[in-house]
């Protein structure tokens, strides 16, 4: 899902459940408005107004908005509150009609309250006041979304109709002008982590039987190639991310822990396997420059650039100190410029390994958000080998001194002169009640967001 395209048009506002109900999808009625009674906690503020259930951000422009089930207007489909279920990393994407959030989440029958299914949703806000749009939920859908500039939108995931399952994707024309078709790819369930706009059509990613799958839907949602296969994941499925850089139609997939780097597969716009991986289905990633006495990777990031990607990743372990890695790769695969290290001396929480990760090139240098066990950060750092290392916001610490954080599922948006970070935090009351809200933050310089347990305890 990248930043910069868009996923409805904004008229007045947002119209109304009938502008956007488009064929089986169906629309929220009345928009909820962040922050006020009813959102089930969900809040939004901004420039330290104080306003809302969200809590406040100190410092003109900071914005923090918080996603739960709750805030979902009830309808046929009733969610398990507290919390956003289930979904892949980069979620997070803004473009000229909002802020968007794309989440599967857990759905009940009402009764035991427990979840009997899947559901996926698109959360919408006005990035300006945190006020929510809307939110378009897939009947018997769950999975992850991209969106072409024409207008069309591409979920891709299983379709569940009674007992049957159907892995493929619902194309939906956000126009209106074309009705929704749905594209078969198989028989059953099979996972697929990414979908996005390779410049010429769809490419979803399937964690097939082969190993790793590319599949390619037009906009006029013709199959244009069946589930191929293109290389391999050096490890499981929650340690695979991928990217597709839309100029040269090249898609990425970072996983695996092979000592200092990870390992990458990568198809061409056609699906064909990068040249030199066809043998073995990917290759340890190139690198350039010294990694020092670390010798083992934690987790990775992938970011699709113009002409290829930016991979990020973690090192920690060998009596060294944790760090963060960072290498520019084209879309051959070969390493472009020397390899950058966000040494511990740099940034808070020095030896502890980041366990969540998500970059972003931006025009003024690349920018890092990174998660460990107890804390959560954001650096930026320029395009050179000579660092300048920018602490952009911060979360405060609770009292006695403890750090109650547990922020998983990082995701980025880039847009303009905006940086946002999405998360979900883990950090759950004292009475034992589920509350995992995604938050959504500006990052900024100045901008500090209070901790879950200060949000939860400090009335």
């Amino acid at each position: 899902m990248g930043a910069g395209v868009g996923w409805m048009p904004m008229l007045a506002g947002l119209v109304s459940s009938a502008a956007l109900a488009l064929g089986c999808s169906e629309s929220s009625g009345t928009p909820a408005s962040g922050g006020s009674a009813g959102t089930g906690g969900m809040g939004a503020t901004g420039g330290g107004a104080g306003a809302g259930a969200g809590g406040s951000a100190a410092g003109a422009g900071c914005m923090e908005i918080r996603v739960v089930s709750d805030m979902v207007p009830t309808g046929a489909v009733k969610f398990v509150p507290g919390s956003v279920g289930q979904m892949e990393r980069e979620t997070l994407w803004r473009d000229g009609d909002g802020l968007h959030f794309a989440w599967n989440g857990w759905i009940t029958d009402g009764t035991g309250g427990e979840a009997t299914g899947l559901r996926l949703v698109i959360s919408s806000f006005d990035p300006s006041t945190g006020q929510a749009l809307g939110h378009r939920v897939f009947p018997n859908f769950g999975g992850v979304v991209a969106r072409a500039p024409s207008g069309m939108l591409c979920a891709a995931g299983a379709l569940v109709e009674g007992t049957t399952l159907t892995t493929g994707a619902l194309m939906v024309d956000l126009t209106g002008s074309k009705p929704e078709k749905f594209v078969p790819l198989y028989s059953g369930s099979v996972p697929i982590p990414h979908v996005a706009w390779d410049g010429e059509a769809f490419a979803l990613h399937l964690w097939g039987s082969s190993g790793l799958e590319v599949s390619r839907i037009s906009e006029a949602g013709e199959l244009l190639l069946p589930p191929s296969y293109f290389g391999v994941s050096a490890g499981v499925l929650p340690d695979l991310n991928l990217s597709t850089d839309a100029v040269s139609g090249v898609s990425f997939a970072v996983s695996g822990r092979f000592e200092k780097v990870p390992w990458v597969s990568a198809h061409t716009r056609d699906g064909s396997p990068v040249t030199g991986t066809e043998a073995l289905g990917g290759t340890i990633l190139p690198v350039q420059g010294d990694l020092g006495g670390a010798v083992s990777v934690a987790f990775n990031a992938v970011r699709g650039v113009p002409g290829g990607a930016l991979v990020a990743w973690s090192l920690a372990g060998g009596g060294s100190e944790a760090m963060v890695v960072v290498q520019r790769i084209d879309s051959a695969l070969a390493a472009s410029g020397d390899v950058v290290l966000v040494k511990p001396t740099q940034y808070q929480g020095a030896n502890e390994e980041k366990d969540w990760l998500t970059i972003q090139d931006r025009p003024e240098g690349w920018w890092v958000g990174a998660s460990g066990p107890l804390f959560l950060e954001s650096v930026r750092f320029a395009q050179a080998t000579s660092v300048n290392v920018e602490n952009l916001s911060s979360f405060e610490l609770i009292e006695n001194g403890q750090k109650i954080l547990d922020f998983r599922h990082l995701g980025s948006a880039s847009y303009n002169d905006e940086l946002w970070l999405g998360f979900v935090d883990y950090t759950e009351s004292n009475s034992g009640e589920l509350y995992q809200p995604y938050r959504i933050v500006r990052i900024l310089p100045g901008c500090v967001y209070p901790s879950m347990w200060d949000l939860l305890h400090k009335k």
